[in-house]
């Protein structure tokens, strides 16, 4: 189905104009692009914990990664927040709230 709509979309006339490799991948890309990509960076970012068997190199990693997915540059009030909050998961410290005003 996908298949049919990308060259209907391509179709000028009686010929289909496919373009290069490059303008088919990031045709191919846009399409399956995770549609709330932010607010699951956001959900994944809230809830990253270190893991038993996860190296501290991994979990800064993949928080990087979860940052730039949510579209936060470093270093702001937002990241700084989830970056406190998945070093104390169980007792954030009590000024934390106050930093980011709830």
């Amino acid at each position: 189905m996908w298949k049919n709509q990308w060259l209907q979309s391509k179709r000028a006339g009686a010929t289909i104009t496919l373009g290069t490799y490059v303008a088919f991948f990031d045709d191919l890309t846009d399409a399956f692009k995770e549609e709330e990509q932010v607010q699951n960076a956001l959900h994944k970012l809230h809830n990253l914990r270190q893991t038993k068997n996860m190296l501290v190199e991994e979990l800064n990693t993949e928080f990087r990664l979860l940052v730039g997915r949510a579209g936060l540059t470093w270093p702001t009030t937002a990241v700084f927040y989830f970056y406190i909050l998945f070093l104390f998961p169980q007792t954030p410290p009590s000024w934390l709230g106050h930093m980011v005003g709830s």
